[in-house]
């Protein structure tokens, strides 16, 4: 985990937050477009595994010591959680759906495939790179 760690941060020395993030979004909506398309495991379902776990770049992005005062880091940190026990009840909650024959696999792909490409979109627009500015 720390090689890992180690590869990301050289990764943002260089080329800054926004790029990365941007490019594991955008892979990772792909990884997502197209899962529900391709029957086989090899590779289309390989490929589609790999684009997605590239999306956990994103979780080694330091935003909170970053971005926020000292004083707030508790708030950062409190929204972090609770955005990630959040995507664990929706999670929970379409898989519930799903087996109810209520919104088709395919369906709940294309919506988070379009969840996550908006929130490429809104890094591209809305984020201030501070390592390269």
């Amino acid at each position: 985990m720390i090689g890992s760690e180690l590869v990301i941060g050289s990764i943002y020395d260089i080329y800054g937050r926004k790029k990365p993030l941007i490019i594991t979004y955008f892979m990772a909506s792909l990884g997502l477009f197209i899962t529900p398309f391709f029957s086989s495991v090899y590779p289309w379902y390989q490929l589609s595994m790999v684009l997605k776990s590239i999306e956990n770049v994103t979780a080694l992005v330091p935003f909170i010591p970053d971005l926020l005062m000292e004083e707030s880091h508790s708030i950062g940190n409190a929204f972090r959680i609770l955005a990630a026990l959040l995507g664990t009840l929706f999670s929970t909650l379409l898989l519930g759906i799903s087996s109810k024959g209520w919104i088709s696999d395919t369906n709940i792909y294309l919506v988070v495939t379009a969840l996550n490409t908006l929130m490429g979109f809104y890094i591209i627009f809305h984020m201030k790179d501070i390592i390269n500015s």
